[in-house]
This record gives C-alpha cells, sequence and structure tokens, in this order.
C-alpha cells in the first residue's frame, strides 16, 4: 500500500525524534570511552582522539582497582536473574491457569504490589530480622519478583493453547513437568526479555547494596563508581589536579556498560516479540 504525504511526513517526523533521543544516549557513551583512551579529562569532544593510548585500562587492570567489584556485580546479577527468572516462572503458571481457585484475588495483590509500595523501612527491618545483612541474598530476596515481569510473564503462558496442557494431564504428565517441558521451551522470547530486564535490574543495584551490605569488599561496581564521585567531589576542594581519579572514574563507567552492551544482541531479536506477546494476552 502506498504511504500518502501525511504518512510520509509523520514517519519522518518520528525518525527524527527516534534519531535525537538516540544521540542523548550514544553521544555521552563516545565522550567517555574516548576520553578513556585519550587520557586526558580536560580535551574537547573528539570521535577518534588524537592520540589513543590503554594507559587507563593498563592501570585499572595492574592495580586490580575493579577486579573484584566486577566479580561481585557478575556473581550478584547472575545468581538474583536466575532465581528471580526462576521464582517469575512458577508464580505466573499457576495464575495463568483460569481454572485456579481465587485466581482473580491472586492477580489482583499481584497488580496491588505496583500500586502501592511499602518503602524501604519494612524492607530493612525484615532483613535484618532474617539475619541477612551483609549477604547478597539480602539483594536478591528483595528484588526476588517484579510484578511487572511477573504479568507479562502471565500473560504469555495464558497464549499458549490449552489443548496442549490437556494432551499432557491425559498422558499423566505433572504440573511441574507441564511447566518444565512444554511450557518454557514454548516461552523462550518473553523468557530472554525478561532475564534481560532482570539482569539491568541487578547490575545497576545501588541503593540496597549501600543499604544491606557494608562489608566494602562486598561492594559492587555501581558503589564502587559512586565513592569515585564522592571522592573526586572532596578532592577537588583541596587538589586542583584530579586527573588520575577522574580517567579511572571513566575506565568504570566504560566497563561497568561493556556486559550490558555484549548482552543485548544476542537477545534483541526476542525483545520486541517477547513484549508485544506478554502484554496483549490476558
Amino acid at each position: 500500500m502506498k504511504e500518502t504525504r501525511g504518512q510520509k511526513i509523520f514517519n519522518v517526523f518520528n525518525y527524527l525524534i527516534m534519531g535525537l533521543f538516540a544521540l542523548t544516549m550514544i553521544v555521552p557513551i563516545l565522550y567517555i570511552l574516548q576520553l578513556t583512551f585519550s587520557g586526558d579529562p580536560n580535551l574537547d569532544f573528539r570521535l577518534i582522539p588524537k592520540k589513543i593510548t590503554l594507559y587507563n585500562y593498563k592501570f585499572v587492570i595492574k592495580q586490580g582497582l575493579l577486579l573484584r567489584p566486577l566479580l561481585n556485580s557478575i556473581y550478584l546479577s547472575v545468581t538474583g536473574t536466575f532465581f528471580s527468572l526462576t521464582l517469575t516462572s512458577v508464580l505466573a503458571y499457576p495464575l495463568a491457569d483460569k481454572q485456579l481457585p481465587g485466581r482473580r484475588f491472586f492477580n489482583f495483590l499481584v497488580v496491588l504490589t505496583i500500586m502501592i509500595n511499602l518503602g524501604f523501612l519494612p524492607k530493612y527491618l525484615l532483613v535484618r530480622d532474617l539475619r541477612l545483612m551483609n549477604t547478597y541474598w539480602s539483594l536478591i530476596l528483595v528484588g526476588g519478583i517484579n510484578s511487572f515481569n511477573l504479568i507479562l510473564l502471565r500473560n504469555y503462558f495464558q497464549s499458549i493453547p490449552e489443548e496442549l496442557f490437556d494432551s499432557a494431564r491425559i498422558d499423566g504428565a505433572s504440573e511441574m513437568k507441564i511447566l518444565i517441558s512444554i511450557v518454557l521451551p514454548l516461552s523462550f522470547p518473553i523468557l530472554a526479555t525478561i532475564f534481560l530486564f532482570y539482569f539491568v535490574a541487578f547490575w545497576n543495584e545501588y541503593f540496597n547494596v549501600i543499604l544491606y551490605i557494608t562489608d566494602h569488599t562486598k561492594y559492587t561496581l555501581q558503589v564502587i563508581l559512586r565513592s569515585m564521585i564522592i571522592l573526586e567531589e572532596d578532592m577537588g576542594a583541596s587538589f586542583a589536579d584530579t586527573t588520575l581519579l577522574d580517567n579511572i572514574k571513566y575506565t568504570t563507567v566504560i566497563v561497568a556498560l561493556v556486559p550490558i552492551l555484549a548482552l543485548y544482541p544476542f537477545l534483541q531479536r526476542y525483545f520486541t516479540k517477547g513484549i508485544m506477546l506478554g502484554s496483549v494476552k490476558g
């Protein structure tokens, strides 16, 4: 079908808006990236620095400044993501069953958690009473299930033909076997999407880390980066030259971005499909 003049203008307008939004996200990353390779944070922005050096990365690796925080972030993100994805799948499966007694009430409770947030104080008291302070499980359990992700997965499960479940039950399959052998393999697009959501959330975790973790050896990259910013502000009042700290800070930003940028291309093709199918079924 041939596009009308109005549709063409509308599409051009959309492309311009999306292009501007993309630039607002890409330009800061490129700016920080070129600073890490130039070695001088006071230089003007250039897409390719005049002099490329790997000194900042070599210094960070040699000093081991980011190794432990990086491993901590990876452990928290991977463990937390698989734990949350498992909990979300196990809960979404019965909520997708239209024959479940009290299904409307349980779904209402899920939606209620989106509208009402009790704040961090009850969570803090609960974590303290469970003696989970200064452990990664305090972070994993607090972010265990995201209600939005749960609703997406539940809706996707509802789109699976009911005949598949009936056939499996006739063959004697248990509900857990149906979930593992039939439902999850058919739900890979939405699982990949929710995996990305959870991974990014755990990777960028900051507030809960400083709230529940007091051991500096267990800090993640985001907390270390924030500590560098605070240290730079304190040093700026006493020292005129904070170049080294600036370079380490920018290098930390790039290191923190790499896992997300490396993961997204592999899950991108499932992202839109998973969101669309998970949001329209119900």
